[in-house]
């Protein structure tokens, strides 16, 4: 019995100061590329030609214009055609590559836009990892990839920052690209599923402006639908599993730190003090002082 490849960063990133290396790969017909996992992030862009990519759980026919941003530690292997090779761009880099500028554009990109860059700033997120690229997207998402690849074969003098530079501006690009992708691409996942991604959308996105709205959007359901499937699956309502993740965070932050009880409202995701207030209070039978004082 084979066992799972485990590739490592140290493998790939030849320059110094720039844990990034791309290149371009040739999936043969009827090869068969085995499970392997790695310590890094793994875009990669299917440029022309077919294959079978399992990952996650589902399996891809590939076409040109699909990306798949597989991040560290996920399992996927690939099947050749019989038909046809599949000519795939692999773009690998280390989490930490853009993190600081990833970051500061958190509080200025749309929720559903900034959902394309959890995986790069979070050890743990929710993502789904399939979008299809198309017309002037593909264009320029392809003019971004022939410099990458034409800076790190050249290696001129400031190339690094040509690299990042270029990398956060696919990262931008497809951030505005990913909201409409995941909206309206079949995914092939099921009803619980896509419970799974909502309640876990939730947990770790509980303190910005995320409303029932866009998780039935994309979820591609309607509200009523997605309502009453996230009741039957989690026991309760979105609003009420938002509000007891929100009130639990308050409750670790009055028992733990002496933050001010407004500070603790704002960074649980409430605008409205008194609202904070008021569903405190539902929730946990007193105010937040009282709380913090038994």
């Amino acid at each position: 019995m084979s066992s799972m490849k485990h590739l490592q960063g140290a493998s790939y990133f030849g320059n110094p100061g720039l844990t990034f290396h791309i290149d371009t790969y040739t999936v043969k017909q009827v090869e068969i590329i085995g499970e392997h996992a790695h310590d890094f992030v793994e875009m990669a862009y299917v440029r022309q030609g077919s294959a079978l990519h399992h990952i996650g759980g589902h399996t891809y026919t590939l076409r040109a214009g699909d990306l798949f941003v597989i991040e560290p530690g996920t399992p996927h292997s690939y099947n050749g055609s019989q038909t046809e090779c599949a000519v795939i761009c692999n773009i690998l880099f280390d989490r930490n590559l853009l993190y600081r500028e990833l970051q500061s554009m958190e509080p200025d990109i749309p929720m559903l836009e900034f959902l394309f860059l959890l995986p790069f700033l979070r050890k743990s997120s929710v993502f789904i990892p399939h979008m299809y690229i198309s017309g002037r997207n593909r264009r320029v998402f392809e003019q971004h990839l022939e410099t990458l690849l034409e800076e790190t074969k050249r290696k001129e003098s400031g190339f690094q920052l040509i690299v990042k530079a270029r990398m956060i501006e696919c990262m931008v690009g497809l951030s505005r690209f990913y909201a409409g992708s995941v909206l309206s691409e079949p995914t092939g996942l099921t009803d619980r599923q896509w419970m799974e991604f909502a309640a876990g959308l939730i947990a770790e996105n509980y303190d910005k402006t995320l409303t029932l709205d866009q998780v039935s959007r994309m979820c591609g359901m309607s509200i009523a639908s997605f309502s009453a499937k996230f009741k039957a699956f989690t026991g309760t309502t979105f609003l009420e599993y938002k509000h007891e993740l929100q009130i639990g965070e308050a409750c670790r932050l009055l028992k733990h730190t002496d933050m001010k009880v407004m500070a603790i409202a704002h960074k649980v995701g409430f605008e409205d003090i008194g609202f904070f207030y008021k569903v405190f209070r539902r929730k946990m039978g007193v105010t937040p002082a009282l709380y913090r004082r038994l």
